[in-house]
């Protein structure tokens, strides 16, 4: 009898929840870091971070071009152990070029950035962590390349060390009694542990290989800039509210925000988790055109997201005046617990069919995932710019949870496309064979 199959569902399942666990323990610690800076550096400190934070996101997005997207793709359905190499390591090479140019461009812009946002700080943290752009932009590649290979424990320990990290440096900075500029840092020096630890990883299984140098590049590029704009408008708008709020409100009233978006980004790496145990799956349905198998996958992979998004939902609506009540200076953050529930709710409604939303990327079609995306920001922007003007924070709130939702309905159509496709290629099939 062949014990394949159930030895590779233990794994997975084992996989699953070791991700899973990391997750719980990244939004812990996310929730830990924002805590510390809120408590230490106030409202105002919460404020510069999250800004930090968004323009850092943005531009490693621009730094990777996509090719993250290629690099898990190519890696998943690479048939020898020399493709896989081939894979990975030529996708970390054009990251080197792509990551390092957009980090010093970063660096130059310092200073403009922070006075359209009318922080002088900034200028400081975002020139501290330009180097981070670049090492952020090649952990993306290699931690996609382990997840395209199916190492999902060492993706695990590697989101989960970035965390780990970053609160260890954030703390030296609270115990010296350095300022909050110079978080930026701290920031680097995290995406430094992470890039030693996921490199080293990969290289011990899969010694580095520039076979096809010129040809893989070629791929890569090609591949990764039909994703970009897919990736980079998906990252943008996981920024559209804090971008906004920073240009329109004071900082203040952006650190409460940032402190509730923390909670909430949190909760939304549930589905994160079962997205990234999902598209190698998928990939491998779609090369082999399996239906049932992706059906299968969709409706009870679907269940579970959105049963764990539920529960963690109604733990965080409970559990965060609680945290409050403890936090330092918690009384500035008063209205975090409404912003929450308002992004939580969007994060709920649209969790079904959250972890497929890079099911066309995984069918080779970045063009029709960044229109998705596209459509997405649209919705984000138009919700965002509508509302805060009249509601402010709570504006800002209404429109990522609305957006959320737009990116759930949206990849619930594209399932059914390609299931349909599916459909019709065997329907085509069985005719010619009966013929």
């Amino acid at each position: 009898m062949n014990h394949e199959p159930d030895l590779n569902l233990r794994r997975e399942r084992v996989d699953l929840i070791l991700n899973a666990g990391a997750i719980g323990f990244i939004g812990l610690g996310g929730l830990g870091l924002i805590a510390l800076i809120g408590g230490v550096w106030g409202s105002e400190g919460v404020g510069l971070f999250t800004e930090l934070l968004a323009i850092w996101i943005i531009a490693a997005q621009f730094g990777v071009l996509g090719i993250q997207t290629s690099a898990l793709r190519s890696t998943s359905i690479a048939k020898t152990h020399l493709q896989r190499r081939e894979a990975a390591w030529t996708a970390v090479f054009t990251t080197c070029i792509t990551g390092g140019s957009c980090a010093l461009l970063v660096a130059i812009l310092a200073d403009p950035i922070a006075n359209a946002f009318g922080d002088e700080g900034l200028t400081q943290a975002l020139t501290l962590a330009s180097p981070g752009i670049l090492l952020f932009s090649l952990n993306k590649v290699l931690i996609f390349s382990l997840n395209g290979l199916r190492h999902m424990r060492l993706v695990a320990v590697a989101n989960a060390l970035r965390m780990i990290v970053l609160l260890f440096f954030t703390g030296l900075l609270f115990w010296f009694e350095i300022p909050i500029e110079n978080l930026g840092l701290a920031m680097t020096a995290a995406e430094m542990v992470v890039f030693l630890f996921a490199g080293s990883s990969l290289a011990l299984r899969y010694k580095p290989c520039l076979e096809n140098l010129a040809a893989n590049i070629r791929s890569h590029i090609a591949f990764g800039s039909k994703a970009l704009p897919g990736g980079a408008i998906l990252e943008l708008n996981t920024r559209v509210d804090v971008l906004t709020l920073g240009l329109l409100v004071e900082q203040d009233l952006v650190g409460v925000y940032g402190y509730a978006l923390a909670f909430a980004e949190g909760h939304q790496q549930i589905a994160v988790v079962f997205r990234n145990q999902f598209n190698p799956r998928i990939a491998g349905y779609l090369v082999r055109r399996d239906r049932h198998g992706l059906k299968a996958l969709f409706r009870k992979g679907g269940r579970a997201c959105l049963n764990a998004l539920l529960v963690t939902a109604l733990v965080g609506v409970a559990g965060l005046p609680l945290v409050l009540m403890m936090q330092p200076k918690g009384d500035e953050f008063a209205s975090a617990p409404m912003i929450f529930a308002i992004i939580a709710t969007g994060t709920v409604l649209g969790g079904r069919w959250l972890p497929f939303s890079m099911i066309q990327l995984q069918g080779g079609r970045p063009g029709a995932y960044s229109r998705l995306v596209f459509y997405v920001l649209v919705i984000n922007v138009i919700a965002n710019l509508a509302l805060i003007p009249f509601l402010g924070i709570f504006g800002a709130a209404i429109g990522t949870s609305i957006s959320l939702i737009a990116m759930g309905l949206l990849s619930r159509a594209a399932m059914g496309r390609v299931e349909t496709a599916i459909q019709s290629e065997a329907a085509v099939a069985d005719q010619s064979h009966g013929e």
